[in-house]
Order: C-alpha cells, then structure tokens, then sequence
C-alpha cells in the first residue's frame, strides 16, 4: 500500500478535500494505490466527525463502488496491517 494524492492534487485550494459520488459530496480522507488501483477513503461532507467511513477504487478521476469480495478484503486486510 503506497499512499498518494491524485484526486486532492487535482482540485483547487478551495474545495481540494471535496469529491462528488451520484448526488453525495465527499470529504476526501486518505488516498492509496494497492496492486496497481487507486483507492480514497471518503467521509460525506455533512459528516464532520467522520464517524462513517466510506471506501471506493478510483478511476479516471471517478469514485466506484468495489463490488468485488476478494479485492474488498484484500484492501480491509491491508488497511488493518497499516493501522
């Protein structure tokens, strides 16, 4: 797991924390690369505490949700080893 910073790079200073997903905004909290993808941890923006915590592969600059289990854990399994 590599971190890295694409979509907050890509946004003006005024909104850099800020990615829209359908009709939700998102507050970018934490962006990786695992095994060639690109993931972001997100937080709705309504949500200051951060209390749910949301995670999505990005590509092309667009959020997706990951439907796949195997890649689900895989990432989950991951994380839990940085924290």
């Amino acid at each position: 797991m590599r971190p890295i910073q694409r979509l907050r790079s890509q946004k003006d200073s005024s909104d850099q924390h800020l990615f829209s997903h359908g009709e939700t905004v998102y507050r970018v909290l934490n962006e990786f690369e695992l095994d060639n993808k690109q993931y972001a941890l997100m937080t709705e923006q309504s949500d200051l505490m951060g209390n749910e915590i949301f995670l999505f592969q990005i590509q092309d600059n667009e959020a997706l949700d990951i439907r796949d289990e195997n890649e689900w854990d895989r990432i989950v399994e991951e994380i839990e080893g940085f924290l």
